[in-house]
């Protein structure tokens, strides 16, 4: 039976509840009736109040709650209002996104970019931003850590910043060579993690580890979040997105890059004439490249 509950609990309700109507019970099928009709009111109703307009027992909504693969009425609702968020994103809004013209699309993505680049700013703790930079540019090493999304492209970002400046980074989003790094770090390394929840059980169990090892962690993260309170020095990004978009890219990305940029540039400070050095001599050997272009970026 315990496996059959597991199994599921991994289907979606609607699905499961489809699948099971001819098995139900008279009671059984008067929720069901209500829970498919009605699933927006459904998941901000009481026990009492479902069982009422059922016309049932609330023990009856338990067990059919339960049935379905739920521990209880409160993970019935957790889930049933997750599946409705989740089809007004991929199901109702693909017929608004079709009714919107381009000029809205573009207004509304360059509108959340920029809340979420000010967020980033506003949110910004100056003193942690300090002590990170002091921190990444006494490191013997750095190991910039992403995983999936942008949260990965983000580490890499990570590595070709440091590098410029002669901070010896490497960056990896393998959840397997993320394992076998902490596993060799020690107190003089530091590892960068980006997270957009800050929940990926691999991120962290590495920065388990590496704590353990005594290896010190930043984390480019959610505040509060599992990895920001297991992390030495945490900037905080915590971006609210419009979920009702389901075509809108996450704009996080946008509040990650500024908080990355600000502490690249920061360490860009503290290496003084080393990084000067450093992107003068790069910026002069792009230039031999291909010539001299104005207001060229430094190894595009």
């Amino acid at each position: 039976m315990p496996h059959e509950e597991n199994s599921l609990s991994s289907q979606r309700l609607v699905s499961t509840i489809e699948a099971m109507s001819d098995d139900f019970r008279r009671a059984e099928k008067q929720i069901a009736e209500i829970v498919m009709s009605r699933p927006e009111e459904v998941v901000r109703l009481s026990l009492k109040s479902l069982a009422d307009i059922a016309g049932v027992s609330e023990p009856s909504v338990v067990r059919f709650a339960r049935k379905l693969g739920c521990s209880g009425y409160s993970d019935f609702k957790l889930r049933l209002a997750q599946e409705t968020a989740i089809e007004r994103m991929y199901v109702d809004a693909p017929s608004k996104a079709r009714q919107s013209a381009v000029g809205d699309m573009t207004e509304r993505l360059a509108r959340a970019s920029s809340h979420a680049i000010l967020q980033a700013f506003e949110d910004l703790d100056l003193t942690a931003l300090d002590e990170a930079a002091a921190l990444i540019h006494g490191s013997r090493q750095v190991f910039c850590f992403g995983t999936g999304g942008s949260s990965a492209i983000m580490a890499m970002e990570a590595e070709n910043r440091l590098f410029r400046l002669s901070v010896p980074a490497q960056a990896t989003s393998d959840a397997y060579r993320q394992q076998m790094t902490a596993a060799i770090s020690g107190p003089d390394d530091t590892m960068l993690v980006f997270s957009v929840t800050g929940r990926p059980k691999s991120l962290i169990s590495c920065v388990d580890t590496a704590v353990e090892r005594g290896m010190r962690v930043i984390a480019i993260t959610r505040q509060g979040s599992p990895l920001a309170n297991r992390a030495t020095i945490v900037l905080n990004v915590d971006i609210t997105d419009d979920e009702l978009y389901f075509n809108q890219p996450n704009c996080t990305r946008y509040a990650q890059l500024m908080v990355l940029d600000c502490l690249s540039s920061q360490i860009a400070v503290l290496r003084g004439t080393q990084s000067a050095e450093n992107l003068h001599n790069i910026h002069k050997r792009m230039g031999a490249l291909h010539g001299v272009v104005e207001r060229q970026p430094i190894g595009d």
